[in-house]
């Protein structure tokens, strides 16, 4: 008499790039916008309805790029337009601020090809709380690297699982805490 085994689970691993199509399309309808979209019914588009947070963090990453913006909508919701701001009008304060997005960007610029995990983005650009695991953070920031990558700028290390900068001419090199605590 054998033992009953009970059926094996498979472990499902997460590939931080497995929806990266999805955002290269996002890219691309955002940029083509002739009216404004809330980022519900662009994310509806792309097929990135379970990744708010992500595509959220995309479009700002676009706006900090100076590709599309955005104006407050109803309630929460935002509404974007291609292009950059017109020079006439300022930036809503309702708005979460760009900052940390530029962050991004200098951090990876200045790390060069040293990769970077997204928990130390997150901490080091001062998007998350420090003390606890802020995941609609994480998916915010995942949303705004996947924008890099798409764009040719960032890549992403499978191997040591980390984000870099791919034009590695002003790099330093890593250095956590590079925007003060």
């Amino acid at each position: 008499m054998t033992p009953s085994r009970r059926p094996s689970r498979r472990i499902k691993w997460n590939n931080e790039l497995h929806t990266l199509p999805r955002y290269d399309s996002l890219v691309k309808t955002v940029t083509r916008l002739t009216e404004p979209t809330t980022t519900t019914e662009l994310a509806a588009r792309v097929g990135l309805d379970n990744d708010r947070h992500g595509v959220a963090g995309a479009l700002y990453m676009l706006e900090a790029l100076g590709q599309v913006h955005a104006i407050p909508g109803s309630r929460k919701a935002r509404l974007w337009h291609s292009g950059k701001r017109p020079a006439h009008t300022t930036r809503p304060a309702s708005l979460p601020p760009l900052l940390p997005y530029q962050r991004i960007i200098r951090l990876l610029q200045e790390s060069g090809r040293t990769p970077i995990g997204t928990a130390p983005i997150v901490q080091d650009v001062h998007l998350g709380n420090r003390d606890d695991k802020n995941r609609a953070a994480m998916r915010r920031v995942r949303g705004a690297l996947k924008v890099l990558v798409v764009m040719g700028l960032a890549g992403y290390d499978h191997s040591l699982n980390g984000w870099y900068w791919t034009d590695t001419s002003e790099a330093g090199g890593y250095r956590p805490g590079r925007f003060g605590r």
